[in-house]
This record gives structure tokens, sequence and C-alpha cells, in this order.
């Protein structure tokens, strides 16, 4: 379960209207998938960077799930069309190929120097709500998270340019033995630059 989780949290042109909302749905045509996600938000939205935001989802398991793996494919609307976002430095639309060591090896290797900071938030919501994040196979379980706060740092000079605009993300959770499709999610959602200096008078 925890892994549903942190993938929901883990997640470049003209920009187009922000969402005022996550925008999620299911793209899995499987009826008898072990995950299932009925609720997901995250206030306020756009995102801003750096800044607060809270996270809320209900999530169910139905049965125990093991090593598996997540394929991520990002893209950055614009007015003429969607421009993909490259993997860099374990961040954007990258393959991970094992959910069980996920966020430890996010806070071990901190990727681009912001998934470290991210990975122990994760880390530190899921024992909140009674869940072992490094856990595998998870076993199954209801989970409800209600407007949990997470900090967005700044982010590192490499990823600067990943900082503001409307976004879609296709997110593909696999298992590694029987590669039965465990979720699939399509997100779309908006980040914003904190404001500073003249340009706050705006609101910009």
């Amino acid at each position: 379960m925890e892994k549903i989780t942190w993938i929901l949290l883990f997640s470049i042109g003209g920009v187009l209207a922000e969402y005022t909302s996550l925008q999620v749905s299911n793209c899995n045509k499987n009826s008898n998938t072990p995950s299932t996600i009925s609720h997901m938000s995250i206030s306020p939205m756009p995102v801003t960077i750096p800044g607060n935001f809270y996270f809320s989802a209900d999530m169910k398991l139905t049965r125990p799930v093991g090593e598996s793996s997540m394929e991520m494919s990002i893209k950055r609307k614009t007015y003429w069309f969607d421009i993909p976002i490259p993997c860099i430095l374990r961040v954007g639309s990258c393959r991970y190929n094992n959910l069980c060591t996920m966020v430890d090896d996010m806070i071990t290797h901190d990727w681009a120097g912001l998934m470290g900071n991210i990975g122990n938030q994760i880390k530190t919501m899921l024992q909140t709500y009674n869940v072992t994040y490094n856990q595998c196979p998870q076993q199954p379980r209801t989970l409800s998270i209600r407007n949990y706060l997470i900090r967005m740092p700044d982010m590192p000079s490499v990823l600067s340019w990943f900082a503001a605009g409307d976004y879609s993300a296709n997110i593909r959770v696999q298992d590694n033995i029987s590669h039965e499709e465990l979720l699939c999610l399509d997100v779309n959602l908006s980040l914003k630059k904190a404001c500073s200096g003249f340009r706050c008078y705006f609101g910009k």
C-alpha cells in the first residue's frame, strides 16, 4: 500500500490554463487489479515550488503485492503540443525496477538533490499511518490519508526547467514476476514557481 501512496506523491512551451484541482483517472482495463483508489487530492493547486501542500487519499489493497516496478511517462502541456520530459538523475519519465526499496533509494542517493527530502517525508507520512514503508510483500489493507502536509523544497538548478507549467503523467505499476499490471493512473496537475520580489505585487 505504501507503494501506491508514494507513487501518487512522487511524479516541460507556453503554459495552458492552470489546473485548479488534481485530476486522476484509472487507465487499467482489468477490473480485478488488487489496488484501487477511490479518492485523491492535493491542495492548494497549483503546487507552489518551494511551498507546502496537503495530500489526501483513500486506497485499498485486496491481496498481497510483492516486488514490482513502475514506469512513469510525464509530459508538459503547451499551446502547440505536449513536450515529453526526459529522465534526469532518476527524476522525470523514468523506470524504477524495485518499489520495495525505492523510498530507501530516494533517501540514500538523494536523486537530483531533491528526492532525499521528499523520500524522508513520504517515509514519515507512511509511518504515521502505521504502514511499513519498505515491507515486501505488502499485505491487504485499507488506507485513508487526510490533509497530510508535504513541504516541497526548491528545485535544484539541474531541474529548474521542471518548476512551472501544466503536466500530464501516466503511471504504470507491474508485478515483476507475473507481469500483471497492478496500477495504471493518468494524472493532470499544475506546478508554479513561488513569487519573489517585485513579482509578488502582481500575484505571480
